[in-house]
C-alpha cells in the first residue's frame, strides 16, 4: 500500500508554509475480524490494555472528553509519520508528570492505519515518554468527524491540539499553521488549569 505524504516542514530551514503533515490516501477499511473487534471496544469505556480497545470513532472520543468532568483535557492528534508530532510526543509526557491527574487529562490521538497501531504508533509513544492512555481514530470517516466538532480552522492536518476547558467547550486550537505564533503548549495548558483561557 502506498501512502502519499503532504508535510508543511521544510527541513533545510524547518520552515512553515501552514499545512502542516496530511496523509492523502486513506487505507483500505479494516478486515471483518478487527471490525468486530473495534465494534466491541466502541460499546465499552476505552482502555488501553489492547490496541483492539483502543480504536474509537468520533463520538467515541467526544464521551471520552465528556467523561473527564472538571478537568481540562489536552487532544494531541498525531501519526507516527508526521516528524513534528513525533518530536513533539516528550512535551505531552512532561506535562502529565507535572499536573495532577484531576486537572488535566491528555491524550495523544493517532491518525495512524489501524493496522499498524501496535507495531509502530506505541513504540513511539513509549521511547518518548508517554506512559498514559493513547487512542487511534478508526478510519477517514470518524477523522473527518473530529474535524467538523473541533475545528474553527483544522482541515485534518497534523499535528493539532486542542485544549478543552473544564465545561466542554474548546479553548486552544494548536496547529501546524498557528502553533509557532501562540504562547507556549505549556503556557496555554497552565493557563486553562487555573481558569483562564
Amino acid at each position: 500500500m502506498r501512502i502519499r505524504l503532504f508535510c508543511g516542514w521544510v527541513l533545510a530551514g524547518v520552515a512553515l508554509t501552514g499545512e502542516g503533515c496530511r496523509q492523502a490516501d486513506v487505507p483500505a477499511p479494516p478486515d471483518p475480524a478487527q471490525a468486530a473487534r473495534a465494534s466491541k471496544a466502541s460499546a465499552r469505556s476505552p482502555s488501553t490494555e489492547t490496541a483492539a480497545d483502543s480504536i474509537l470513532d468520533a463520538d467515541d472520543l467526544k464521551r471520552l472528553a465528556a467523561a473527564q468532568q472538571s478537568k481540562v483535557v489536552l487532544l494531541d492528534f498525531w501519526a507516527t509519520w508526521c516528524e513534528p508530532c513525533v518530536e513533539g510526543l516528550p512535551e505531552l509526557a512532561r506535562l502529565r508528570k507535572r499536573h495532577s491527574e484531576a486537572d488535566l487529562f491528555i491524550l495523544p490521538v493517532s491518525f495512524d492505519d489501524t493496522d499498524v497501531w501496535e507495531r509502530q504508533a506505541i513504540p513511539v509513544l513509549r521511547r518518548a515518554g508517554w506512559a498514559g492512555p493513547q487512542v487511534i481514530i478508526r478510519d477517514r470517516r470518524a477523522r473527518d468527524a473530529l474535524v467538523t466538532w473541533l475545528a474553527r480552522r483544522w482541515r485534518g492536518e497534523l499535528p493539532a491540539q486542542f485544549i478543552i476547558g473544564r465545561d466542554g467547550t474548546v479553548l486552544v486550537e494548536r496547529l501546524a499553521i498557528n502553533s509557532s505564533s501562540m504562547p507556549s503548549l505549556e503556557a496555554q495548558v497552565e493557563s486553562a488549569v487555573r481558569g483562564g483561557s
